[in-house]
Protein backbone atom coordinates (compact mmCIF):
# COMPACT_ATOMS: atom_id res chain seq x y z
CA UNK A 1 0.00 0.00 0.00
CA UNK A 2 1.58 3.05 -0.89
CA UNK A 3 1.91 6.28 1.32
CA UNK A 4 -0.81 8.59 -0.06
CA UNK A 5 -1.06 12.81 0.70
CA UNK A 6 -3.68 11.90 3.08
CA UNK A 7 -1.21 10.70 5.97
CA UNK A 8 -1.15 13.62 8.45
CA UNK A 9 1.22 13.70 11.77
CA UNK A 10 -0.34 14.07 15.07
CA UNK A 11 1.06 15.03 18.53
CA UNK A 12 -0.58 12.51 21.40
CA UNK A 13 -1.61 14.65 24.42
CA UNK A 14 -3.02 12.26 26.59
CA UNK A 15 -3.80 8.39 26.65
CA UNK A 16 -7.05 7.93 24.93
CA UNK A 17 -8.79 4.48 24.33
CA UNK A 18 -8.29 5.32 21.14
CA UNK A 19 -4.71 6.35 20.99
CA UNK A 20 -3.57 3.47 22.57
CA UNK A 21 -5.81 1.14 20.29
CA UNK A 22 -3.75 2.26 17.64
CA UNK A 23 -0.68 1.87 18.92
CA UNK A 24 -0.97 -1.63 19.45
CA UNK A 25 -2.12 -2.07 15.88
CA UNK A 26 0.58 -0.54 14.54
CA UNK A 27 3.32 -2.31 16.73
CA UNK A 28 1.43 -5.55 15.54
CA UNK A 29 1.40 -4.45 12.09
CA UNK A 30 5.32 -3.07 12.27
CA UNK A 31 8.40 -4.51 14.08
CA UNK A 32 8.38 -3.26 17.63
CA UNK A 33 9.33 -5.13 20.37
CA UNK A 34 8.53 -5.08 24.23
CA UNK A 35 6.08 -5.16 26.37
CA UNK A 36 2.92 -4.81 26.08
CA UNK A 37 1.40 -0.98 25.23
CA UNK A 38 -1.54 -0.06 28.42
CA UNK A 39 -2.66 2.84 29.44
CA UNK A 40 -0.45 3.60 32.32
CA UNK A 41 2.33 3.36 30.05
CA UNK A 42 0.74 5.53 27.31
CA UNK A 43 -0.08 8.07 30.21
CA UNK A 44 3.32 7.45 32.47
CA UNK A 45 5.11 8.41 29.01
CA UNK A 46 3.38 11.53 28.07
CA UNK A 47 3.82 12.79 31.80
CA UNK A 48 7.60 12.30 31.52
CA UNK A 49 7.88 14.93 28.42
CA UNK A 50 7.69 12.73 25.56
CA UNK A 51 6.30 13.78 22.32
CA UNK A 52 4.45 10.56 20.73
CA UNK A 53 3.91 11.20 17.18
CA UNK A 54 1.28 9.51 15.69
CA UNK A 55 0.66 8.94 11.42
CA UNK A 56 -2.17 8.76 10.43
CA UNK A 57 -3.96 7.91 7.48
CA UNK A 58 -7.50 8.31 7.85
CA UNK A 59 -8.40 7.17 11.03
CA UNK A 60 -6.10 4.73 11.24
CA UNK A 61 -2.50 5.14 13.03
CA UNK A 62 0.08 3.71 10.14
CA UNK A 63 3.26 4.49 12.23
CA UNK A 64 4.60 6.31 15.55
CA UNK A 65 7.90 7.66 16.86
CA UNK A 66 8.97 8.79 20.17
CA UNK A 67 10.84 12.07 20.82
CA UNK A 68 12.18 11.60 24.84
CA UNK A 69 13.49 14.35 26.75
CA UNK A 70 16.75 14.21 28.24
CA UNK A 71 17.61 17.35 30.60
CA UNK A 72 21.21 17.39 31.08
CA UNK A 73 23.72 19.71 32.83
CA UNK A 74 24.58 20.97 29.57
CA UNK A 75 20.95 21.88 28.16
CA UNK A 76 17.76 19.93 26.60
CA UNK A 77 18.49 17.07 24.28
CA UNK A 78 16.20 14.54 22.72
CA UNK A 79 16.12 10.95 22.23
CA UNK A 80 14.54 9.01 19.28
CA UNK A 81 12.49 5.71 20.52
CA UNK A 82 10.23 3.45 18.93
CA UNK A 83 10.12 4.14 15.25
CA UNK A 84 7.30 1.83 13.83
CA UNK A 85 5.67 1.72 10.34
CA UNK A 86 3.30 -0.57 9.25
CA UNK A 87 4.51 -3.29 7.24
CA UNK A 88 1.75 -2.24 4.60
CA UNK A 89 3.95 1.45 4.53
CA UNK A 90 7.22 0.64 4.86
CA UNK A 91 9.60 1.68 1.64
CA UNK A 92 7.49 4.68 1.15
CA UNK A 93 8.66 7.76 3.33
CA UNK A 94 6.87 7.66 6.45
CA UNK A 95 9.54 6.47 8.72
CA UNK A 96 11.56 9.78 6.55
CA UNK A 97 8.45 11.71 7.16
CA UNK A 98 8.10 10.50 11.20
CA UNK A 99 11.29 11.42 11.88
CA UNK A 100 11.04 15.09 10.09
CA UNK A 101 7.90 15.77 12.52
CA UNK A 102 10.07 14.85 15.47
CA UNK A 103 12.85 16.54 14.35
CA UNK A 104 10.70 19.69 14.15
CA UNK A 105 8.70 18.96 17.78
CA UNK A 106 12.57 19.09 18.41
CA UNK A 107 13.16 22.28 17.48
CA UNK A 108 9.67 23.76 18.66
CA UNK A 109 10.72 22.36 21.97
CA UNK A 110 14.25 23.91 21.80
CA UNK A 111 16.24 20.52 22.14
CA UNK A 112 19.96 21.01 21.00
CA UNK A 113 20.28 18.16 19.58
CA UNK A 114 18.86 14.68 18.83
CA UNK A 115 20.57 11.56 19.93
CA UNK A 116 19.37 7.58 18.80
CA UNK A 117 20.77 4.07 18.83
CA UNK A 118 20.18 1.93 16.20
CA UNK A 119 21.37 -1.71 14.64
CA UNK A 120 23.78 -1.45 12.04
CA UNK A 121 21.24 -2.58 9.16
CA UNK A 122 19.01 0.48 10.15
CA UNK A 123 21.39 3.39 9.78
CA UNK A 124 20.54 3.84 5.90
CA UNK A 125 17.24 4.48 7.03
CA UNK A 126 18.21 6.93 9.38
CA UNK A 127 20.75 8.47 7.31
CA UNK A 128 17.84 9.02 4.15
CA UNK A 129 15.76 10.45 6.35
CA UNK A 130 18.81 13.47 6.92
CA UNK A 131 20.10 11.95 10.26
CA UNK A 132 23.83 11.73 10.06
CA UNK A 133 25.92 8.67 12.09
CA UNK A 134 28.77 11.06 14.73
CA UNK A 135 29.35 8.20 15.96
CA UNK A 136 29.17 4.40 15.77
CA UNK A 137 28.19 2.80 18.95
CA UNK A 138 28.07 -0.55 19.82
CA UNK A 139 24.25 -1.09 21.86
CA UNK A 140 23.18 -4.65 23.15
CA UNK A 141 19.51 -4.69 24.54
CA UNK A 142 18.69 -6.43 27.55
CA UNK A 143 14.74 -7.21 28.30
CA UNK A 144 14.13 -7.45 31.58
Amino acid sequence: MAMGSSVTMKVAQEATDQVIDELRSVRAAGTAFGREVTRESVDRLLRSGAILVLAQEGEHTVGTVTLLPLHLASGLRGYIDELVVSTDYTGHGLDKALLHEAMNQAREAKMLAVHTHTTVENVQRYEKSGLHQKDAHLMAYLQL
